[in-house]
């Protein structure tokens, strides 16, 4: 009889589901498959059969298990589907593990350093001939820049021979060199190496181009001194000083671009930026709730500014939400300045005519159920319009008065208590 799993319980079998159950015996029977055994489980039936199914292919008793307490969760942190209950984790982990990695860019860009997700390498010196100057780096590049360091070069015992068996891998270090080898940053290179002269006046530029260039290594026969010679520090010659030589470029290689931390800091601002957005407006009711509660004036501070047609902080994000804010607000002065927020007069004047359009069917309303509005884009269009109209009526010579200007008293004989909307 095969061992269960350990996620594979009496509990947890009365708790799963028929989707949980049956990855449990997709489980069983590719375990099956590798250890070559002809038993099978099928997947047919009801939740009850899959239950009885697995279970007694483990040589579990259903009936020994405890009975369920209310309001307790299942055993073994059981909780639902356990493919989900481990992604859930495994998110929850790398969320974790993301806000630490911020806090320490963070930390680095206040302090002016580098954020770095790995360690640098060392730099082996025994393979310097084969591969260049430490992980990323060639002497070539340093040739420019000036001399490479002594204490990166490796130092070769007295009696070393190349000519015939000698191999360069066998190369000795010197304390001195391992030391400065181990405290060497190659990202500080550009900062530690002396002033930059032409490359035809670097002794360690030669030293670099020996060592890449096998055929040109001195004799067997050679002295002590020939084999340490390209490997220690000599001493420059007159022939080599730039009264005799053409001038040169300093440096063959372009400068690296200074780092900005400005960058830096605007992208570690906008991973803590929260972008609140506001409801789906459901109808005309629910746009002036919004209004009431204080979310829509809370968008326009937040991403606008408090005082309209004025600059914003963020002006693209600001673009996208300006709409949907200035329509909000246009009803909800409609509903405050027009109709002194009252509301069985506002949503009475914009409910919908309960008679249906040609070709639709009356949808059956429940009672309690409010009566249906006009839109609200609908209402926030058309209040410019129904302003524009109520400045033409105002000019009529009916509601001038004696000396030729708006008699508010003619209008309220005409109109009475009528709000613009209404008139």
């Amino acid at each position: 009889m095969p061992e269960p799993p350990p996620h594979v319980t009496v509990c947890t079998i009365l708790a799963a589901k028929v989707k949980v159950l049956k990855s449990w015996i997709d489980e069983a029977n590719f375990t099956a498959d590798k250890v070559k055994r002809n038993e099978r489980l099928t997947k047919q039936g009801t939740i009850d059969t899959l239950r009885t199914r697995l279970a007694s292919y483990y040589g579990l008793d259903l009936t020994t298990a405890p009975p369920p307490q209310e309001g307790a969760a299942p055993p073994g942190g059981f909780t639902g589907e356990p493919e989900h209950a481990a992604s859930q984790q495994v998110f929850e982990t790398q969320w974790d593990y993301m806000t630490q990695l911020l806090d320490r860019w963070k930390l680095c860009d206040t302090e002016g350093r580098p954020f770095r997700l790995l360690k640098p390498e060392p730099i082996n010196l025994h393979e310097l001939h084969l591969e260049g100057f430490g992980p990323g780096l060639n002497l070539g590049l340093m040739q420019g820049q000036g001399a490479v360091p002594p204490s990166m070069l490796p130092a070769a015992p007295s009696g070393l021979t190349f000519g015939g068996g000698g191999d360069a891998r066998s190369l000795r270090l010197s304390p001195m060199s391992m030391a400065a080898a181990a405290a060497y940053q190659p990202w500080l290179m550009q900062q530690q190496l002396p002033p930059a002269y032409p490359a035809y006046m670097n002794p360690y530029a030669a030293a670099a181009a020996l060592m890449h260039t096998p055929w040109a290594l001195p004799a067997a026969h050679a002295s002590p001194s020939a084999h340490t010679g390209f490997i220690s520090t000599p001493t420059p010659t007159p022939s080599t000083s730039t009264q005799s030589l053409p001038p040169t470029p300093a440096s063959l290689t372009a400068p690296l671009p200074a780092t900005t931390t400005t960058s830096s800091s605007l992208l570690l601002n906008s991973c803590s930026l929260k972008i609140t957005a506001l409801d789906h407006v459901k109808d005309l009711r629910h746009a002036i709730q919004l209004s009431k509660d204080g979310k829509v004036q809370d968008s326009r501070c937040k991403y606008g500014n408090p005082v309209k047609n004025r600059k914003t902080s963020n002006p693209s994000l600001w673009e996208i939400k300006r709409g949907k804010v200035n329509r909000l607000e246009s009803v909800y002065d409609v509903y405050v300045e027009d109709f002194k927020a009252d509301n069985s007069r506002f949503f009475g004047f914009f409910a919908l005519s309960s008679a249906p359009r040609g070709g639709q069917r009356k949808r059956p309303r429940i009672d309690g159920d409010p009566a249906p509005c006009q839109g609200l884009n609908k209402v926030a269009n058309a209040r410019r319009r129904c302003y524009s109209a109520i400045a033409e009526e105002m000019k009529c010579e009916s509601y001038l008065g004696s000396d030729g200007t708006f008699c508010v008293d003619k209008w309220r004989a005409r109109w009475g208590d009528k709000n613009k909307w209404e008139v």
